[in-house]
């Protein structure tokens, strides 16, 4: 007595890789804004968590700390570019730049996937011992390449307070 045979029909192969190309044709293009999406959401969480960082340090240091554009993993860059990452450090003078002997707390380096991190108009935030930064609102836009509808627009207060809304008046 012969054992029975199964396996694949040529026709049952064919169906599903047929089925199985539709589903791809359809979840391609999601899955590539989904990834776009969640590479905006995490970018613009690591800023908020690094303005957060450096609110919380002033108060238990009682002492300014800055967060600044990074050049380098020990200066801060003196341009409203972001793109390059970011640096939180003990800035013990206030002038927004780091001195011999300032603590550096903590590093981004420079962003994935071609995204782009702007200032409205500043190199730096310094908190105050008081957890405020005492200057008006600083606006971050915060880019990829959908443009401003995609974007994620990362504000900060004066009262020293980061917040994240989507969309941004424009891009870069």
């Amino acid at each position: 007595m012969q054992p029975d045979e199964s396996g694949f029909t040529l026709i049952e192969l064919m169906v599903t890789l047929a089925i199985a190309a539709i589903l791809l044709a359809i979840a391609g293009p999601n899955f590539t804004t989904f990834v776009q999406n969640n590479r905006l959401v995490g970018q613009a969480n690591d800023l908020v968590t690094m303005l957060t960082l450096a609110r919380s340090e002033a108060i238990k240091r009682n002492r300014p700390v800055t967060v600044c554009a990074r050049e380098s993993d020990t200066a801060c860059a003196d341009d409203t570019n972001w793109d390059g990452g970011f640096l939180v450090f003990a800035d013990a003078n206030g002038d927004g730049v780091i001195d011999d002997g300032e603590e550096i707390l903590q590093v981004r380096q420079a962003l994935e996937g071609g995204n782009t991190l702007r200032s409205d108009a500043t190199t730096s935030v310094t908190y105050r011992a008081n957890g405020i930064t005492g200057v008006a609102d600083v606006v971050f836009r915060l880019c990829d390449v959908r443009g401003a509808d995609a974007a994620r627009a990362i504000e900060v207060s004066s009262i020293g307070r980061a917040s994240t809304n989507v969309g941004a008046e424009s891009c870069p």
